[in-house]
C-alpha cells in the first residue's frame, strides 16, 4: 500500500514558493525532481538545515507545481515537466529525427512525398504557434501553389 503524503495548507505552499531555498536544499530538489521521487522517498531525506520532512515535501510540490503543464483544461489534468523529460526529448529529436527517412524504415518510392508532407506540416505548425489565423487546407494549398 502506498503512504499518503502529508497534507499541505494553502500557506505551506506559499511559504515554500516565496522562500529560496539554499544552494544545497536546491541541489536535493533537483534531485528528487531529476528522479520525480514520491513522498515514500523524500520523507527520508536528509538536509544540512535540518528541515522536516513535511517542510521539505512542501518544496518539492511547489517546485513542482513551478514546472507545471496543464494537459486536459476541462479536467484539470496537469503533470510537472523535469529536466530529464526534456533531456530525453531533446536526445529524440537530435538522434532519432534523421532515421525516420531511412530505406529500412520508408519505400524508395513514397521517400520525396514523404517529406514534402512533412516540411509542410512542420510549416503549418510553425505559422499557427506565431499566430497566423488560417485553416490548414488553405495553407496546403497556398504552399503547393508556390513556384
Amino acid at each position: 500500500m502506498i503512504e499518503n503524503p502529508p497534507l499541505l495548507t494553502s500557506e505551506d505552499l506559499l511559504s515554500a514558493f516565496l522562500q529560496k531555498p539554499t544552494p544545497e536544499l536546491s541541489e536535493l530538489l533537483e534531485k528528487i525532481q531529476q528522479k520525480y521521487e514520491y513522498w515514500d522517498m523524500v520523507k527520508y531525506k536528509k538536509t544540512t538545515e535540518g528541515i522536516s520532512s513535511e517542510k521539505l515535501w512542501a518544496y518539492v510540490k511547489a517546485m513542482r507545481k513551478r514546472n507545471e503543464v496543464l494537459l486536459w483544461k476541462r479536467y484539470g489534468v496537469t503533470f510537472s515537466l523535469t529536466s530529464e523529460m526534456q533531456r530525453i526529448c531533446h536526445e529524440m529529436d537530435m538522434n532519432y529525427g534523421g532515421s525516420w527517412m531511412d530505406e529500412s524504415v520508408t519505400a524508395a518510392s513514397d521517400r520525396e512525398r514523404f517529406l514534402i508532407h512533412s516540411l509542410m506540416e512542420e510549416a503549418i505548425s510553425s505559422s499557427m504557434m506565431e499566430g497566423a489565423s488560417i485553416t490548414r487546407k488553405v495553407a496546403k494549398e497556398m504552399l503547393r501553389n508556390i513556384g
